[in-house]
This record gives C-alpha cells, structure tokens and sequence, in this order.
C-alpha cells in the first residue's frame, strides 16, 4: 500500500512531536557527543527521533534556542543548561518532562542526573598531594560554569585540608579550545618545567595536556 506514517498525524493525534530534543553547551565535547548518540540510539528503539541543538556555552542564547525547541511539541527534553537561571523553564515543565544533565537546574525544580565535581576534583588532588606533589595546578575553562567552578573548589578545599598554599599562577582558566588550552599549558610550565605532577583539569584540557607531556 506504500503506507509511510505521518510524524505530524502522530503529533496531533498524542499531542507530542515523537523526538526528545537535546540542548548542550558544546557538540564538539566528547561527552555531550556521546550523551547525544545515547539517547539516539534509545529513541530509536521506541520509534522516535532526536533534534540536537548546541548552546555554544552563551548563557544569552539559552533561553531563545531552548525556547525554539520546546515549541516544537516535544516528547521530552534533556539539557545541559548553561545559565545561571532557569526559572523560564517552569513554564514548560507542566506539559513536557524536562530532565538536566551534567549541570542541576537553578531557580526550577526538575529531575537531574549530575557527578560529584567536588568530590571527583578533591580525590584527584589529594592523590597527587599524597605522592609527594606539592604545586597542582588547576585547569579548566570557565568559574562561571556550574561543573568547573565546584571541580575549583573540591581542588582548593584538598589543598587547605593539607595545609598547602594556593598559588593564583596555577590555577588556568579560559580553555575553552584546543588553541587557548595549548597557550594555558605553555604558561603553566613556565612556573613549574621539572614538576610532572600535571593537576586537576577539565576534560576539555586532556588533549593540550598530552601535548604538555608529549613535549
């Protein structure tokens, strides 16, 4: 019969566009690469689609493009939020599961999936400190983002337990590319050349901190 279901019939009919949209800070990431490949091959399996749209890490474009994508009639949407306010969401959450990732929601209850920045970054300094490293150095890329700014403080808080001083020229932040991590690492050497102890770092400065030891 070449019979080819209608997705805007099925929109109608269960008031919902069969897709889970997917707002992160960065496609290129590795990890919200992988998350978006997840999810897609699990709508797959119910029949459904995914729309992934990328907030390039603005907190001014989170609202419009977020926005953009609810109108859509969705069946759900996962988000990495990059603002400090989602109060915009509540609105929303009454008419589409909305779920966080990565980053909790602020300003509007919602169900999130979130690490333990703090503690991750504490455990990964005190096991440097406790092999004999006394100048860690902190890598990330901005204290404006949620994930990083605990990462910092889990990293200062191990080092104050310690009774270590915080030096301000290790502590390295804007890398947010593979050319500003470079020129990060390039500095943090200079304060420290013969101390491999490396620091506790975000994942987006693994790639320039290879390059670090490789050299």
């Amino acid at each position: 019969l070449n019979y080819v279901p209608n997705a805007l019939a099925t929109t109608f009919r269960a008031g919902r566009y069969p897709a889970i949209g997917i707002a992160v800070p960065d496609l290129v990431d590795p990890f919200f690469a992988a998350l978006a490949k997840a999810v897609g091959q699990l709508a797959a399996q119910h029949n459904m689609s995914i729309l992934v749209t990328n907030l390039d890490d603005d907190p001014e474009r989170e609202q419009p493009i977020v926005e953009a994508l609810l109108r859509q009639s969705l069946s759900g949407l996962i988000i990495a939020p990059i603002s400090h306010d989602q109060a915009y969401l509540a609105a929303w959450t009454s008419r589409t599961p909305i779920v966080f990732v990565d980053r909790a929601p602020t300003k509007v209850p919602a169900d999130h999936f979130v690490e333990d920045d703090h503690g991750g970054a504490y455990t990964a300094t005190e096991h440097l400190i406790n092999h004999g490293h006394e100048r860690i150095a902190f890598l990330g890329d901005s204290l404006d983002i949620p994930t990083t700014r605990n990462r910092y403080h889990g990293y200062s808080d191990a080092l104050r337990h310690h009774q270590l001083p915080s030096h301000n020229e290790l502590v390295a932040l804007g890398a947010q590319n593979a050319d500003a991590q470079t020129v990060i690492i390039a500095k943090l050497a200079k304060h420290q050349p013969h101390d491999p102890a490396g620091g506790q770092i975000d994942r987006i400065g693994l790639a320039a901190v290879q390059r670090y030891f490789k050299d």
